[in-house]
């Protein structure tokens, strides 16, 4: 019996899901970031990425991230609409200090329609294909009890780089905003 559309949809998001997070690891390997992923996984934590000073005190900043994919993107008016699951949501918003230990942010990596051409290789590189932007969803959750998704705004101005995604690691956030 062949996989229904549920299975071949559920396994198609688990691979689009693997190649956001490759993404992101490849984009902190290329400047140094260290990238790892808890076991088991806390709600709404993909990845925790940390720059480690080469100072004698080895002092450490932080930040986790939220990786979610798409391959269609809904570009109007210089924001990208993207629909969150409450849960996911809400494991975006807080306070540090208060709720959160440190600052988190969801990465919204956008995908080529064909697998094939997500990783594409080249004679002298690896192209990863698409781009990566990424939102500052901190602060009080604006949703309803009853509300089951949010639709955010991802602004296309916050493209994903490696100088951005040192910065946000770094805290310097005032420099990317």
């Amino acid at each position: 019996m062949p996989p229904s559309d549920n299975v071949t949809r559920g396994h198609n998001s688990r691979l689009q899901g693997n190649y956001g997070e490759a993404y992101v690891r490849a984009m902190a390997a290329s400047i140094g970031l260290r990238v790892s992923k808890e076991e088991p996984e806390p709600e709404g934590v993909d990845l925790l990425v940390s720059k480690v000073a080469t100072d004698r005190h080895r002092s450490r900043t932080r930040a986790e991230f939220q990786v979610k994919t798409t391959a269609a993107a809904g570009y109007h008016d210089g924001v990208i609409r993207y629909s969150l699951r409450r849960p996911d949501y809400l494991a975006l918003t807080g306070t540090v200090g208060v709720e959160l230990d440190i600052r988190r942010y969801l990465i919204l990596v956008v995908v080529p329609t064909d697998m094939a051409s997500w990783a594409v290789p080249g004679e002298d590189c690896l192209a990863l294909n698409r781009q990566a932007y990424w939102a500052d969803l901190m602060g009080p959750p604006v949703i309803d009890d009853d509300q089951q998704s949010l639709t955010v705004s991802v602004p296309c101005t916050n493209l994903l780089t490696p100088t951005t995604l040192l910065a946000l690691v770094s805290r310097n956030y005032e420099e990317v905003a």
